[in-house]
């Protein structure tokens, strides 16, 4: 399949990798949005008089309709032809008049990082953190600002974040995405405790497949926000009754609370518990118990039982200020458990390669891209689990987008990597560079995004695993699901193990 040359997927809050231009239409002068008068009711606002830069050089405005995974982006600004790995600037301005005070409301898609400015004072940004994918699809960011009567100037500032020069703006539509068929808290945890009591390595074991239906419902229940309310702390009937995939989680949690300490980890193999989204808990044979990108519900409890935590970038899905505070309360980062990350000041800092020791687990760290536009912002690690021959080896690549730059971290035993990158088949790609014993299809149902496509479902992990030919086993486990694996050697051939 065919991707555009200027990815778009972060222009919408969301980073799938297909990208398909669609069609190139006349400019439009115009947006259109909402103006609620003090004490009235909303009505039209017309942005008009767009003009915009380029790199400081004045550019024509051109209306691209673009299609992003299953998400059609119907009339926003594009530029195209901009070297996305070079940092590009667009600067747009329009101008509108506001019939008294109250309040300009409108919906924004954009590329990564982007701000408005009113008559030249900040009114929204996205902040250097990136952009967020809203309840409702099409719309990804809401802006909010209060007017006076009278003329104004829109400035909007768009840089490039994922390859992608677009921007939209116009009025919010609230579609939000209802499950069709509502599950019931009970019945979402009895499914993922047969998928648990079940063998992960059996994909398309149809009662697996059947009971991962049922979570998924769960999933489709349940929105953004709640899913924050649970990173909060959270965790009431009344909440997890509205968005029973929170359950789930909190089962999840108690599972790997209660199993990790009493789990004996036999030599040669490793235990490696799913927590959510690129969250993993790993125990070795010396009994050594690590974490890696833990962010989540109830993410602090789970580092009370880690000797050490590794964290591969610095964005919320991954990097958790809960986890990292926990592992600190005995003194700080230089003298509480370890944290090894590439972003925070400590004595295991590793924005260059570096090799560290904890207990029977040698950890080598790497550099590699987000994406094209992030460069060397992403520590993968290879974690060798276990001494002597018999010792696996795991490697999680985070959010790493190019499997050709893991290629140097071979031979490894068990890889995990994003489902899907910002330009190709992730697994794929990875499977073909490492071929690995096992591959782990991770990032899944990642519910921060909100509803839609952002969230990677199961599906997507499916197509992903069936495409990693390469690699001798792919899975993609269920949150709290454990997966044990043997070190692949002339003497034992049998590496699965429930």
């Amino acid at each position: 399949m065919e991707h555009s040359v200027t990815p778009l997927s972060a222009a919408l809050g969301f980073l799938l990798p297909f990208v398909f231009p669609l069609a190139t239409l006349s400019a439009a002068p115009t947006r259109t949005c909402l103006f609620t008068p003090a004490g009235g009711a909303p009505r039209d606002l017309v942005i008009a008089d767009w003009s915009a830069t380029v790199n400081g050089a004045p550019h024509e405005l051109v209306v691209g309709e673009h299609r992003c995974g299953f998400h059609r982006f119907r009339g926003g600004w594009t530029f195209p032809g901009f070297d996305p790995r070079q940092r590009n600037e667009v600067v747009m301005t329009g101008t509108f008049e506001a019939p008294s005070d109250g309040e300009v409301v409108a919906g924004l898609s954009g590329d990564w990082f982007y701000d408005l400015a009113l008559d030249g004072k900040a009114v929204f940004s996205t902040g250097s953190g990136g952009n967020g994918t809203s309840e409702y699809g099409y719309w990804n960011k809401t802006a909010k600002f209060p007017v006076t009567a009278g003329r104004h100037v829109l400035t909007v500032t768009l840089r490039n974040g994922m390859g992608g020069l677009m921007f939209a703006l116009g009025k919010p539509e609230a579609r939000p995405v209802v499950a069709k068929e509502p599950v019931a808290v009970a019945d979402a945890l009895a499914a993922a405790r047969r998928i648990w009591a079940g063998d992960v390595y059996e994909r398309n074991n149809a009662k697996r497949r059947a009971d991962m239906a049922v979570v998924q419902r769960a999933i489709d229940m349940t929105s953004g926000d709640d899913f924050g309310k649970a990173v909060r702390g959270d965790r009431s009937a009344a909440l997890f009754a509205k968005a029973p995939a929170l359950a789930v989680i909190d089962a999840a949690v108690d599972r790997i609370l209660a199993e990790v300490p009493v789990t004996k980890v036999a030599k040669g193999t490793v235990a490696v518990w799913y927590y959510y989204d690129m969250g993993h808990v790993v125990k070795t044979p010396g009994g050594t118990v690590f974490g890696i990108d833990l962010s989540g519900p109830r993410d602090a409890e789970l580092a009370e039982i880690l000797d050490f935590a590794l964290v591969t970038h610095n964005h919320g899905d991954h990097a958790s200020e809960r986890v990292l505070r926990a592992m600190q309360r005995k003194g700080g980062f230089a003298n509480g458990k370890p944290v090894v990350s590439s972003f925070m000041y400590s004595p295991w800092n590793a924005r260059s390669p570096k090799t560290y020791t904890f207990g029977d687990c040698t950890v080598e760290t790497g550099v590699t891209d987000h994406n094209a536009y992030w460069t060397e912002s992403m520590t993968p690690y290879k974690v060798t689990c276990g001494r002597g021959p018999e010792a696996v080896t795991l490697l999680h690549a985070g959010d790493g987008w190019d499997g050709a730059q893991l290629a140097h971290f071979a031979p490894v035993d068990v890889v995990i990597c994003h489902v899907w990158p910002f330009d190709g088949h992730n697994a794929e790609k990875t499977a073909s560079v490492l071929k690995p014993d096992l591959l782990v299809v991770s990032h899944a149902q990642e519910m921060s995004h909100g509803f839609g496509p952002g969230r990677w479902d199961w599906a997507a992990c499916e197509e992903e695993a069936a495409r990693a030919t390469a690699a001798g086993t792919a899975i993609y486990p269920v949150w709290g699901e454990r997966f044990v694996w043997r070190k692949r050697s002339k003497y034992k051939n049998v590496s699965r193990i429930k």
